[in-house]
């Protein structure tokens, strides 16, 4: 049995928005959270956490012009909390803020599969680590949509045979 697998998957719109964000944050390391077992950087990091996934519009389908595949796609919204680690932080959510609103987030954005939707403002939100020290830390969430197309094939008559029948 094939693997369906959609044309653009979360991880994409996750490396898409890590390319967006790089710049913005002076290159820190941006990272996906929820990771078992990984040790958080020495050093000026982001941090992304998937926070709510929402289908936008149902499915439509859509046959190939060869009649042996469908597309199906949809919409999905994508909601990803962003905290931001680093004595800069609060600039870096400034930046975020600035821009957002302008063409720059779809320039950067729309040519690897992903639109930008919302943003939250930034809110200030000190860690205590492990070593009881405070550490700078700024968290918004932004909405993100992109829109998976999953082709699975279908059976399709593209030839008929046509026999006249005369009746008796």
């Amino acid at each position: 049995m094939p693997n369906y697998i959609p044309s653009i998957t979360e991880d994409q719109a996750f490396d898409a928005l890590a390319t967006f964000l790089g710049p913005l944050c002076d290159n820190a390391e941006i990272l996906k959270s929820q990771s078992n077992r990984t040790a958080t950087p020495v050093n000026a990091y982001v941090e992304l956490t998937p926070l709510i996934r929402k289908r936008l519009r149902w499915s439509d389908s859509a046959l190939n012009t060869a009649g042996d595949t469908r597309n199906i796609g949809t919409a999905i919204q994508l909601n990803v909390q962003i905290d931001l680690y680093s004595p800069d932080a609060g600039d870096w959510v400034a930046a975020l803020e600035t821009v957002w609103t302008t063409g720059y987030p779809s320039s950067v954005l729309n040519p690897l599969g992903v639109a930008p939707l919302t943003l939250s403002d930034g809110i200030q939100s000190a860690l205590a680590n492990g070593e009881e020290q405070y550490q700078d830390r700024w968290t918004l969430t932004l909405a993100l949509q992109y829109n998976p197309i999953v082709s699975v094939p279908v059976q399709s008559a593209n030839k008929l045979a046509m026999h006249q029948v005369e009746e008796v």
